[in-house]
Formats: C-alpha cells, sequence, structure tokens
C-alpha cells in the first residue's frame, strides 16, 4: 500500500490502482508508460501519468498489460 492504494513495485518502476467516485484509476510514474495507449485509446479519459476507466469503458487488457510491463521495466 502506498498513498492507500495498491501499489506494485519492481525496482525502479511502479504502477498503482485507485477507485475513484466514477472510475477506476492506474497510476505509473511517467507520462511515457501510458504514451502509446493514449494514441490507440483516444476516447479514454487519461492524466499526465495515469488512465481513468469510466464504468461503460472497454477495458483493453492487453494495452493495459504492455502500460504495466513499461512501467515496470523503465523503458526508455
Amino acid at each position: 500500500m502506498w498513498y492507500g492504494m495498491p501499489t506494485y513495485r519492481v525496482k525502479p518502476g511502479w504502477v498503482s490502482l485507485a477507485n475513484q467516485k466514477a472510475y477506476v484509476t492506474l497510476y505509473t510514474n511517467s507520462d511515457r508508460h501510458i504514451a502509446a495507449f493514449k494514441a490507440k485509446y483516444p476516447a479514454i479519459k487519461t492524466g499526465k501519468a495515469c488512465i481513468n476507466f469510466g464504468d461503460t469503458d472497454p477495458v483493453p487488457a492487453a494495452a493495459i498489460k504492455n502500460v504495466v510491463r513499461h512501467a515496470m521495466k523503465q523503458l526508455k
């Protein structure tokens, strides 16, 4: 747990999940980790380094897996 969120760490990377009022958010430690996701899924709300999944948003499992792997490996 980190800041009250389940956080998964593999040094030096991490991702966290948070349940908000209207969505679930996947946080990463850099905007570069979600850049490809943002380009492929522009209709899904994103922040600087996070993805916000609303109740009716699709959850593209393969794309999320790529985001998590990218964040954990700290690819440049």
